[in-house]
């Protein structure tokens, strides 16, 4: 696979880091980047299954910059929601996820509201496993 062709797809697409000020931006970036291969090594030399990946890789990229911009004003309820739907995600482009249970996320969308943006990043990019 074109693996620049995915890096400059990545680096084009606004809402992956329009919540987020210039240095965690660019922090998200390179950690998206950092995960290309490992999300289109299963893909194999297929270019629909390597785009679908990168796809649901974006989706986790962009769910993390959403919820480090909104972690201050969303409602707890809404952030827990969110790491539910971030595990999803994960496993959907990791082929692993944590099956977190509702408390876990309520504990999560607690921690993550008291956090600074990279903490924020962090923690958020580490919920996957």
């Amino acid at each position: 696979m074109e693996k620049e062709l995915f890096i400059e797809r990545m680096l084009g697409v606004e809402n992956l880091t329009d919540e987020l000020e210039d240095e965690p931006a660019d922090w998200l970036l390179k950690w998206g980047i950092a995960r290309l291969d490992q999300v289109l090594k299963p893909a194999g030399e297929d270019p629909e299954a390597a785009g679908g990946r990168v796809n649901a890789l974006m989706a986790v990229m962009r769910k993390i910059n959403r919820m480090t911009g909104a972690r201050q004003q969303a409602d707890a309820e809404s952030l827990a929601a969110d790491f539910a739907a971030l595990d999803g995600l994960f496993a959907a482009a990791f082929e692993s996820g944590r099956s977190p249970s509702e408390s876990e996320c309520r504990a999560a969308a607690a921690h993550l509201a008291q956090l600074d943006p990279q903490p924020a990043l962090e923690f958020l990019t580490g919920w996957g496993g």
